[in-house]
This record gives structure tokens, sequence and C-alpha cells, in this order.
């Protein structure tokens, strides 16, 4: 199946320039055929095409059906890396394991302390087409850690190793019963007046394993623990 992603569904309707000329010229879709369509909040719509223009086509609405959301409510919070295609890869994965929430964070030892929301916004998008989803991951704006600590709820994760500590894992503090927040701390670490705001904010500190990993890595590695202990206990 192709998946397409329009935020406004009706009866009938235009497709963007980029994916009418995608639908016309790429998958050389014609009039009448079928074509799928999700508004990215659970409904996939089955349509079929009405007009074949490149620069405009349109299609009608056959069928619909809503989905309920099985992804674990789960917030990532990741310290942006310096290179920003690793992060915007991260961004991709996290998406297609099926991440909610992803927000960026500002940590004082941050190699990089902007981003590009709208090109992630087009990542989050180009990832649910691609691994078929019909929930659209939200990408959040850069907010600092201390303000993002007090906001957090639910189970509340830091990937930080204790000094001294064997540390917990994520199975020891996920229970898979409500919402779940991962604090992904930048390549320089967290500062220790970060680390104690988030301890002192209900944060509990994991380990995700006996390798040192990338930010990145460490993100994905969470958002894919988080999965397979929800799934498991939740969906038969």
């Amino acid at each position: 199946m192709q998946l397409f992603y329009s935020e406004h569904i009706a009866d009938k309707f235009v497709l963007t320039t980029e994916e009418s000329k995608h639908l016309v010229k790429v998958l050389r879709k014609r009039v009448g055929d079928e074509v799928h369509f999700t508004n990215g909040t659970g409904g996939l719509f089955t349509c079929r095409v009405a007009i074949d223009n490149p620069k405009g086509a349109l299609v009608e609405v056959v069928n619909s059906e809503e989905f309920e959301d099985k992804r674990p409510d789960l917030t990532l919070a990741v310290a942006p890396t310096k290179s920003m295609d690793r992060f915007e890869w991260m961004v991709e994965k996290a998406c297609e394991i099926g991440v909610k929430t992803i927000i960026p964070i500002l940590c004082e030892n941050a190699e990089r302390d902007r981003i590009k929301l709208d090109r992630l916004h087009r990542i989050t998008l180009a990832a649910l087409k691609q691994s078929l989803q019909v929930h659209r991951t939200l990408v959040g704006p850069m907010t600092s850690l201390t303000q993002f600590v007090e906001q957090a709820e639910g189970t509340k994760i830091i990937a930080h190793l204790p000094e001294n500590q064997a540390g917990k894992t994520i199975h020891q503090c996920y229970l898979a019963s409500s919402p779940v927040t991962i604090l992904i701390g930048p390549e320089g670490d967290f500062s220790g007046k970060e680390l104690n705001a988030a301890i002192n904010n209900g944060f509990e500190q994991v380990v995700l394993g006996t390798n040192r990993l990338r930010t990145e890595t460490a993100a994905v590695v969470a958002c894919t623990l988080v999965n397979q202990i929800y799934h498991a206990k939740n969906i038969s």
C-alpha cells in the first residue's frame, strides 16, 4: 500500500503540487485508480483519483476507517546533536518505531541550540507514510531542560548512570500502565545542576546497557525498549 498524508481531508480534495507530481508522474496513477490517505490522527481513507493533473490532482473519498492509537504514551526528550543529520536520523527512526512526542531539549553542554522545526515536521510525515502508520509523531519546540523536567508527567526516566551504582533498567521502572517520559542528554552529558533538577522532579536514573552510546543511539534504544514492554503487556 502506498500511503499519502493530508491534514485536510474532505469528500473531494486537491493534492499539493508536490503530492500531485508524486502521484501522477512517479506512481503513474490515473483516473479511477485507488490511493490511500491518512490525516495523521487515526483516519485511513481509501480514495479514487478523479483528476490526474500533476500540478493539482483531485481525489474523492470512497471509504474511511478510524484506528485507535496503540502506541505507548511516550515522550522522548533529546538534546540535539552537533551533527543535525544524526538528530534527524533519530527523529525518523523514533517515528517508525512509534513515539508519540519528541521534544528537543536545550542543555548546558549542548552542541546545538537551534533546530529547524519545519524540516523535522517533514521528516515525521515521511516516516509516517513510509511505515504505514495513521498516527503522526509530534515534534515540539526546543525547550530548556530545567523547564521541561518541571512539566513532565507519568513515569519519568533519565538515561544516566548513577555514580558507584549498578543502575536500574527501563524494564524495572516502566510498567506499561502510564505515560512515560525519557530524557536523553547531549554528547557532553548532563551538568550536575541539570541532573539534580531532573532527580528532584521525580526522574529515575537508568542504564541502557553496558556500552557507551551516542545520543541518537540511546534515544532509539530507549524508545525500542519502551515499545517492546508496552506491546508485550497491552497488545494481544
